[in-house]
């Protein structure tokens, strides 16, 4: 295939079958990461954070502060790098590559502490457009051995202050860790699990000379009260352990009585994790398989290949599969599925290969709300919001009645106004009317409104809602006028309701034969699908038939070409 990218290179895709395993850009031949997880050693890799590939997926290269450098064995694949060598990108904990790109810098400026600049030029990753022309599988875990000894010499730690600012920039020098932080104890963003108590244990290890607390001293008491806490807390550990243990088998049995018999073997068993097991969680529930016994899903697989429920085999290094799946176990026979996780693995039930867990065209509902500021909220807070809360506008209006008639403030001379009392006056009124004692209903509730940050509520068949902030934005139909009297059908806000952008161009493709292309959007956010031609009326076909969008959600549609007279 020959592709032109958004900047205007040309660049070759080779493909074995359906899936993409090389493409060539500038006369290099770099390989895909389907070709990478079938080998993940190919190409020398270079490791960062889990939070900094969210900084990937936006567009952004990896920069030097980024990088893991805790081993030995981290610096020296850095040092034997050169500058535009092909290199792998991999993450903390997990050895499977997940972008290609080149090196901007040598291997010296890349172990180097006080390097800053970019240290890797993306050129591919899991998630993009690329990756979409395959089957769209997840990367196979492959974890990571740690030397206890490389950590306490790491040169970098990472401040578990925030593990959600973490960023390309946030990984910094301990000397300048905030001083709470001991410089002995590491602090890794990919494990926010662990417990202080064992990473202090951990540092413990290769300490002889250890101080004995003697009866007399009046710390014993002290140390008295923290064994008991630690003891209530490891009750309360014991506790989670086993109600994620229940949880997570409850699920695993769900999912092979549920689909057991259409589940296309072999599988990865990180897809099947995803894809059915995780699938079958119902919403409030969710399982860490971190905090169970088995800490590992390799563990908890080799659990249930030992009773005869299923088979794994391990393909490739460090690929493991399910290959057999026994339905006629006993175990599997006598157990009863919960309807909740039973509905809950329908909804979310997607192929074997582990797409997307919606199902196609069971469009979302949006609910159009405000989120409470610091404008508004000692109004609010007596009706036990606080700041961010999500409240229709309905419920708006009725926390402005009961709040008023509460506390008497309808004008009783005229039924319309509502007497402005001191914390009413201060939320609505404006700077310079401090001699406004009263306004109508409708002014009260508005200027509330006004003073409120819009936002909107996505929510998908059997998913948690989703909030948005900003104003809600439908799906946009544009005609735009290129060179040449030609004319383009462009697509945006696609994604909001949860329809893949490349499947809708593809069908467009095919029921029009018109030229499409799927990209990001240059003026906006998201991406944008372009057809050529004024194709309106058959998109809102698309739309409104097939997708079963709702009229009021699509803007563009007056710009269809109107039809010739006969």
């Amino acid at each position: 295939m020959k592709v032109m990218t958004h900047s205007g290179n040309h660049v070759f895709i080779y493909f074995c079958g359906a899936t993409p395993i090389l493409f060539e850009l500038e006369d290099r031949v770099f390989p895909t990461v389907y070709t990478l997880w079938k080998f993940p050693n190919l190409l020398s890799s270079v490791t960062t954070w889990a939070p900094v590939f969210e900084k990937l997926l936006g567009g952004a290269d990896l920069m030097l502060p980024g990088l893991v450098r805790r081993t030995s064995k981290h610096l020296s694949t850095l040092r034997s790098l050169k500058e535009n060598d092909i290199c792998a990108v991999t993450l903390h904990g997990n050895k499977t590559p997940i972008a290609v790109g080149t090196c901007v810098v040598s291997g010296d400026e890349l172990v180097s502490d006080d390097a800053k600049g970019k240290a890797v030029r993306i050129y591919h990753l899991h998630t993009d457009l690329l990756w979409s022309r395959g089957n769209r599988s997840e990367p196979p875990l492959l974890e990571e051995t740690e030397d206890s000894t490389d950590c306490q010499n790491d040169e970098f730690y990472a401040c578990d202050i925030n593990h959600d600012e973490m960023s390309s920039n946030n990984v910094v020098d301990r000397d300048n860790c905030p001083e709470q932080h001991e410089t002995k104890k590491c602090e890794y963003p990919e494990n926010p699990q662990t417990s202080q108590k064992s990473q202090d244990f951990a540092m413990l290890e290769g300490f002889e000379d250890l101080t004995i607390v003697q009866e007399d001293d009046p710390t014993c008491e002290n140390l008295s009260e923290n064994i008991n806490i630690e003891e209530q807390q490891d009750t309360s550990n014991k506790s989670v352990t086993e109600e994620i243990d229940c949880l997570l088998k409850e699920c695993f049995f769900t999912a092979l009585k549920t689909l057991g018999k259409k589940i296309k073997l072999p599988i990865l068993t990180s897809i099947f994790y995803r894809a059915y097991v995780i699938a079958a969680c119902p919403p409030g529930c969710q399982i860490d398989i971190k905090k169970s016994s088995f800490k590992k899903l390799s563990t908890f697989l080799k659990e249930m290949e030992k009773i005869g429920v299923i088979i794994v085999k391990e393909m490739s290094k460090g690929v493991e599969n399910i290959v057999s799946i026994n339905v006629e176990h006993e175990e599997l026979t006598c157990f009863k599925p919960n309807p909740v996780f039973e509905m809950q693995l329908k909804n979310f039930h997607c192929d074997a290969m582990g797409c997307s867990n919606k199902v196609e065209n069971h469009l979302p509902s949006i609910r159009e709300v405000h989120t409470v500021t610091v404008a508004v909220l000692p109004l609010f807070k007596s009706q036990n919001y606080s700041k961010g809360s999500a409240i229709a506008a309905t419920d708006i209006r009725k926390t402005l009645t009961n709040y008023v008639k509460s506390n008497n403030l309808q004008d009783s001379e005229n039924q319309r106004n509502v007497i402005l009392d001191p914390l009413l006056a201060d939320v609505v009124l404006n700077k310079g009317e401090g001699n406004v004692t009263s306004l109508s209903w409708e002014d009260v509730i508005s200027r509330c409104i006004s003073k409120m940050q819009p936002a909107y509520e996505v929510v998908f068949p059997g998913q948690q809602p989703v909030l948005h902030k900003g104003k809600f934005q439908p799906i946009e139909i544009v005609v735009a006028q290129r060179t040449g009297n030609k004319k383009v059908t462009l697509l945006y806000n696609l994604e909001t309701f949860g329809i893949d952008p490349a499947k809708l161009a593809h069908k467009i493709q095919v029921g029009i034969a018109a030229s499409t292309s799927v990209g990001p959007s240059v003026a906006r956010k998201g991406t944008q699908v372009l057809v050529q031609g004024n194709q309106v009326r058959y998109v809102a076909k698309l739309l409104l038939d097939e997708y079963k969008v709702p009229r009021k959600y699509i803007k563009g549609l007056d710009s269809a070409p109107k039809e010739k007279k006969k």
